[in-house]
């Protein structure tokens, strides 16, 4: 199944989708394309918060070669969080940009900083906490995901799952990097460049949240492997991949091409349906 019929699929469903749509990869520093992008909006009028959600899939050919999930129990899994980026986060290497940028125009950046910090952080509570939904429960969440005929991280699966990472990731950085050039703009257009205007730009740039949904569709029949051994087929499943070092793991969804429609679907009510709870509007 191509891109073009997964970006069908989704337009069907009202995202706003792109074909081979490029980013910055972070390490390499190279433009590089991802396969389909796909976007949804929502606003909370009440919080004036708007939401951006991103699907960034990758699209991989594997007929007649078999995904083999390796499954964990939920019970020793705590569940996911979408990707996000947000102005608001605190970030150290984030906000002493936004704090040299300030100083570079005779603003205190200490002050300013913390006066943010107040409005976006309302009772020690970010004010896009609310906003953050868990992605949809799998059929299975897997610890590895493996090309029945390979035995080491490599094949095309392997090279899709990098790819959605690399763009995830350039995205993120991309999004950084832009806020920090809007601020550098806003400042030095202003006829009044002070720590209120700086603090307002600031508050107003938090009013966006963009989240993140990393997707590979495999043209291949997908099976689970149980903890006893048992080899079971599946429509799809989420892969969290643990780090060595201390720090989250990363999870990814595997979707057997022939299954997207549904899962698509399934997926874009999710979604809907937690925003409705929130009394937000697509827009």
């Amino acid at each position: 199944m191509s891109e073009t019929h997964i970006g069908g699929i989704l337009r069907k469903l009202e995202w706003k989708t792109a074909h081979s749509a490029y980013y910055t990869d972070p390490i390499e520093g190279k433009e590089r394309e991802i396969d389909v992008i796909a976007r949804r909006t929502w606003l909370s009028k009440k919080r004036e918060q708007y939401i951006h959600l991103l699907l960034l899939a990758e699209c991989k050919s594997l007929i007649n070669k078999p995904i083999l999930l390796s499954e964990i129990p939920d019970s020793k899994f705590g569940g996911e969080r979408l990707y996000f980026q947000w102005s608001g986060a605190e970030d150290d290497e984030f906000r002493d940009e936004i704090r040299h940028i300030l100083e570079a125009h005779d603003i205190d950046g200490k002050s300013v900083m913390a006066h943010f910090n107040e409005q976006v952080f309302p009772q020690g509570e970010a004010i896009v906490s609310n906003f953050i939904p868990d992605p949809m429960k799998p059929p299975l969440r897997a610890s590895a995901a493996r090309e029945s005929t390979k035995d080491s991280d490599s094949g095309p699966m392997w090279d899709g799952m990098r790819q959605v990472f690399s763009a995830l990731d350039g995205t993120r950085r991309e999004e950084t990097l832009f806020a920090l050039q809007d601020l550098r703009d806003e400042l030095a257009a202003a006829d009044k460049a002070d720590g209120e205007f700086a603090t307002d730009h600031l508050r107003r740039a938090a009013q966006t949240l963009m989240l993140y949904h990393p997707i590979v569709t495999v043209e291949a029949p997908i099976f689970r492997v149980t903890p006893s051994g048992q080899i079971k087929s599946v429509p799809w499943g989420r892969v969290s991949q643990a780090r060595i070092q201390s720090v989250p793991s990363r999870w990814i969804d595997v979707v057997h091409a022939a299954a997207f429609d549904e899962y698509a679907a399934k997926l874009t009510e999710s979604y809907d349906r937690f925003f409705a709870r929130r009394k937000c509007e697509r827009v």
